[in-house]
């Protein structure tokens, strides 16, 4: 499924070029597998690159901001679903929440993170554990976010 949404306009605070650029993302969360397709924006940034997208399930938009970098990852949405997630190997995280009319929080434990960078595309993957302090299991995540060059 193709999306394409434009957010933030066409620079950002910067003044850094942004180049329209096809988004890939595959994921399984507890043994489900999704795959989703984007139009989205991408800007160099200091140690790594900002991908912007939106996000739409049925009628509910979420506007997302990815910090992509060789040691870590930040997602930041706003809109139906909202919150930051932090993706780094050398500390444990705090993911809060918003969806539509719940919120929450999680620990994150990052398992693992790479990051490629290669002509035609930027790639990044990474498997982490969200849990809280109730007696439920463990919420077990696999992402691979691949940009077209």
């Amino acid at each position: 499924m193709m999306r394409k949404q434009r957010i933030y306009g066409k620079r950002n605070k910067m003044n850094k070029e942004r180049k329209t650029v096809l988004i890939e993302i595959e994921g399984i969360i507890n043994e489900e597998e999704s795959r989703f397709s984007y139009l989205g924006d991408l800007m160099a940034h200091e140690n790594g690159y900002i991908l912007e997208y939106t996000d739409l399930q049925g009628n509910v938009a979420t506007n997302n901001r990815l910090f992509l970098s060789k040691d870590s990852l930040v997602l930041k949405r706003h809109g139906g679903f909202s919150g930051t997630l932090i993706i780094d190997p050398e500390k444990e995280t705090v993911y809060e929440y918003g969806a539509l009319v719940t919120e929450g929080s999680f620990k994150v434990h990052t398992k693992e993170y790479s990051f490629i960078e290669e002509e035609k595309e930027i790639r990044a993957s990474f498997s982490y554990s969200l849990y809280d302090d109730s007696p439920a299991e463990k919420i077990e995540c696999r992402r691979v976010i691949t940009v077209k060059l």
